[in-house]
């Protein structure tokens, strides 16, 4: 009996030992080990559920978090990035912010474990939708053919805007535009309706509706006309008709081809000669019909005086020209300056035109690092006009900032 109390007891003692030599082996082998995925993409679980509640999600919805596995090597060779799910479940939070858990679950059903994840929870801002009627306004980009205008297109137009409250609130401007370059006749063209912050940003996550509009763009031939003063009275003995001026003496009118085709002049409305005498009498023209001035501001004057119009010069260095979409560019070239002449309108008047008064703009949007030719836009007072630029484009070359 006692003998076999000593084999059991070997025994038991030998079967210790395997064990823990096994164990030790095991360890040896296939020892733990842990691997950490870094920006593993979070899902939004239940995004439907808040939807149903009138609620929307106004955070980044692209989130990440780091997490790490550990594990056997064995069982962590089995492992990738494919097999880690990582959400977020909204189910339950309403308005405001709000720090969500972040859930892992591994798919392969192997042996390993989370052992960690960075961040572990996420704040999520959630808004209520709100709906809201905007204007959405019509504007143009491009240039029409040579010798043609825009007619007048409608201004705007009313457009159901619906979103997360903060971000429909965060609306400056919603634009619908349409591309002119090289129109010669009317068309419906269709815009795209985009809304844009106040940074000039476009803003996404909105419905709006409808998304776009049909816009109909008429187009108007120009044409150059002579006008001829119409004097009515006796002309004193000693002055003819050459003896009176009309300023300007021609003007540019717009209108339909078929219509515009037809005008070799324009005549004014019948003025008196005595009022003419000594005098600057502001006159009417006479247009016909669907035709009219391309500049309404424009005053036509008729007198026996000299109406030689007032012309101010004005001489632009780099520094007054305002760079529009430069952004991360630079220019590199040194720019000619800029000479303009400008032309007073109204002859009844004495203005003073100064360079503050003046914008004088290059339009660099949208193009890359190179060498440009680009006719510069003035925009002056109303009162105005722009009678020659010199030269007529400016030379300049574009290169990122901090390339040299």
């Amino acid at each position: 009996m006692r003998k076999m109390s000593k084999n059991t007891m070997f025994k038991f003692i030998s079967i210790i030992f395997a064990l823990f030599l096994w164990s030790y082996v095991r360890s040896e082998v296939d020892p733990e080990r842990t691997v950490t995925y870094k920006d593993v993409d979070v899902r939004f679980e239940n995004l439907a559920e808040i939807k149903e509640h009138n609620l929307a999600v106004v955070s980044n919805m692209n989130l990440k978090t780091n997490i790490s596995i550990s594990g056997k090597t064995s069982e962590m060779a089995r492992m990738s990035r494919e097999n880690i799910l990582a959400s977020i479940n909204l189910s339950g939070y309403s308005e405001g912010e709000n720090s969500i858990p972040i859930k892992v679950s591994i798919d392969n059903n192997s042996g390993v474990r989370v052992a960690s994840k960075e961040p572990s929870r996420i704040t999520v801002k959630i808004d209520e939708v709100i709906e809201e009627k905007m204007e959405a306004v019509i504007s143009t980009k491009g240039q029409l053919a040579e010798g043609y205008v825009l007619g007048n297109i409608k201004p705007a137009e009313k457009v159901d805007v619906k979103g997360a409250s903060s971000i429909v609130h965060s609306i400056e401007k919603i634009i619908s535009e349409v591309d002119v370059t090289e129109m010669y006749k009317s068309e419906v063209k269709t815009g795209k309706i985009i809304a844009y912050d106040k940074d000039g940003k476009e803003i996404d996550n909105l419905t709006i509706t409808p998304s776009s509009i049909d816009i109909e763009v008429p187009v108007l031939k120009t044409m150059t006309v002579p006008i001829r003063l119409n004097i009515i009275g006796r002309i004193p003995d000693g002055m003819d008709t050459q003896a009176f001026s009309i300023e300007p003496s021609s003007v540019m009118i717009r209108g339909n081809s078929a219509v515009i085709n037809g005008i070799t002049e324009l005549t004014t409305q019948p003025v008196d000669v005595n009022s003419l005498i000594g005098n600057r009498v502001e006159v009417g023209l006479v247009l016909p019909d669907g035709v009219s001035l391309v500049d309404k501001d424009i005053k036509i004057v008729a007198s026996s005086e000299d109406l030689t119009p007032k012309k101010t010069a004005i001489n632009f260095s780099k520094e007054d020209i305002i760079f529009e979409g430069l952004d991360d560019k630079e220019i590199v070239s040194e720019l000619n300056n800029l000479n303009v002449e400008f032309v007073q309108k109204n002859v009844l008047e004495d203005l003073t035109l100064n360079k503050k008064d003046v914008k004088v703009i290059l339009n660099l949007k949208d193009l890359g690092v190179g060498t440009y030719e680009i006719a510069p836009k003035i925009e002056v007072p109303k009162e105005f006009k722009v009678e020659k630029i010199s030269p007529k484009v400016v030379k300049l070359e574009i290169k990122k900032k901090g390339i040299f």
